[in-house]
């Protein structure tokens, strides 16, 4: 199985990058490596993790206040958020997968 993120949740990563990287480069790196972590699990075991709305599931990024929204779509795993755990939830269910 593979993976996309839709262009708001590419947006979304894009921005927490940029954002640890003006703070500490190799925290941005750390972070990066994380969130591949986590995508690669949910690629793996798409089944795990805390199961949402119209069958999404959240895995946390590890040691950073992030998750990952996704769902398998069409044999692929969609990651339609990268949300910040004190952002509004589910404010990304609007989103076109």
């Amino acid at each position: 199985m593979s993976f996309r993120f839709t262009p708001e949740a590419g947006e979304e990563f894009a921005n927490a990058v940029r954002y640890y990287t003006s703070i500490d480069p190799p925290l941005a790196a750390r972070f990066d490596r994380e969130m591949y972590a986590a995508v690669i699990s949910a690629v793996e075991f798409p089944q795990l993790g805390r199961k949402g709305p119209h069958s999404f599931r959240k895995r946390r990024i590890k040691s950073f206040p992030y998750s990952i929204i996704f769902r398998p779509l069409d044999g692929v795993i969609v990651i339609a958020a990268v949300c910040h755990h004190r952002q509004q939830p589910d404010y990304w269910l609007d989103r076109n997968l």
